[in-house]
């Protein structure tokens, strides 16, 4: 090995070190809200005895896709700028125009690497209690919730009031499918600001505001206050249900044009039975 390579890759692994000490830092309180809560998550609910489990493949999968996917684009915009616009093609050219892109750069794969992998620690620590919720706080807000929604909206039920407007079958659909995109839509920016180094400070702020409101609306507020949600209501809370009528709707719009939402509904309920409720 010549003395130029060997001088090569110590000061490459200078720069990955000193790459690697920084986003430490930078991310040295994200990181310790994140696997402070993580922890203190799993703690409560091993000792509490109720069931929970890491689900880091999905969530990983999740934070994974839209970043290979970005990768992708920007591969795919370099080899056509080659073949179309570079003459002579060179395959040399092409690798090394991706080698020095900045979006590859050491710096910035260092400073996102710790929070895609956070990320899918804390949202599976998030799911288990969230699953939990039924057996650390069983429900029990939701007529009260209920009669508070419909205090607020003047005696009527809010889908009462947007059934005149809503309450058709491909309008529902539509609605559904959009409801439904806020997932990927979520990821999509996540991995945009994780990736992102125009400004740290505001991406800092941005993935804090993420954590937080996971953990204290999702899991804090929802133990709070405890309710299954309209969907549920007749089966959870028994006696005259007042979205029933809005159930058969979407049941009978779902025949003709396909409700996203009911098919989460289902799984929801299904989990719930399987895991909550004691067997016969």
């Amino acid at each position: 090995m010549s003395e130029t390579s060997v001088q090569d890759r110590t000061a490459y692994g200078a720069r990955l070190s000193g790459a690697l000490r920084a986003s430490l830092r930078h991310h040295r309180v994200l990181l310790a809200l994140g696997l402070g809560y993580s922890l203190f998550a799993h703690a409560m609910l091993g000792l509490g005895g109720h069931p929970h489990e890491l689900a880091l493949g999905v969530y990983l999968l999740g934070a994974l896709l839209p970043a290979l996917a970005a990768a992708c684009c920007v591969l795919l915009g370099h080899l056509l700028q080659h073949a179309f616009h570079v003459r002579p093609f060179r395959l040399r050219g092409l690798t090394a125009a991706i080698r020095d892109d900045e979006k590859f750069g050491l710096e910035r794969i260092m400073m996102a690497l710790l929070p895609l992998l956070l990320v899918p620690l804390f949202s599976s620590s998030f799911t288990s209690v969230k699953n939990a919720i039924p057996l650390i706080q069983p429900f029990a807000y939701d007529q009260a919730l209920m009669e508070l929604d419909r205090a607020l909206h003047f005696g009527r039920h809010p889908w009462e009031l947007l059934q005149p407007i809503l309450g058709h079958a491909p309008v529902t659909s539509v609605v559904s499918y959009l409801y439904n995109l806020w997932l990927p839509l979520m990821y999509l920016i996540l991995c945009w600001q994780i990736f992102s180094l125009r400004d740290l400070r505001l991406r800092q702020q941005y993935l804090l505001s993420f954590l937080l409101a996971w953990a204290l609306l999702g899991n804090g507020l929802a133990l709070l206050l405890s309710s299954a949600g309209p969907c549920f209501y007749g089966p959870v809370v028994g006696g005259p249900d007042p979205y029933a009528p809005l159930m058969d709707y979407l049941r009978t719009a779902d025949a003709s044009f396909t409700n996203w939402s009911l098919a989460a509904q289902a799984y929801l309920w299904e989990n719930y039975q399987s895991t909550w409720l004691p067997k016969p």
